[in-house]
C-alpha cells in the first residue's frame, strides 16, 4: 500500500496487553497504586453494592486484609440491578 513502511499481523490474543508490539509493561496509575509494576496489586470488592452502610463495612475489611483497591458494581450477571432494589439513581453517581 502506498505510504505503508509495514504491518504487522497479531494472532495472539490481549493484542493491547501483550509484548508483540510494545516491550515495555503497561503501567496503569489509580491514586497512587500503580498496576502492572513489578508489585501484586490486591483488588477487591463486591461484585454488586446492596446498600452504603455494607460497601463501607466492606472496604473497611477489604483494606484490613491488605488489598490497596476497593472495587464494586452497581449490577452484574449474577446480581442485577432489580427494580425491586431500594437504589434510587442518586445512589449510583
Amino acid at each position: 500500500m502506498p505510504g505503508v513502511e509495514s504491518i504487522v499481523p497479531i494472532m495472539k490474543p490481549y493484542k493491547l496487553a501483550g509484548k508483540e508490539l510494545k516491550q515495555e509493561p503497561t503501567i496503569v496509575e489509580v491514586g497512587d497504586v500503580r498496576i502492572g509494576g513489578n508489585e501484586v496489586v490486591v483488588m477487591a470488592g463486591p461484585c454488586a453494592i446492596e446498600n452504603e452502610q455494607i460497601y463501607v463495612e466492606t472496604a473497611k475489611k477489604v483494606k484490613a486484609a491488605g488489598a490497596k483497591i476497593l472495587r464494586g458494581g452497581a449490577s452484574s450477571p449474577v446480581h442485577p440491578l432489580m427494580p425491586s432494589k431500594a437504589w434510587k439513581k442518586t445512589d449510583l453517581k
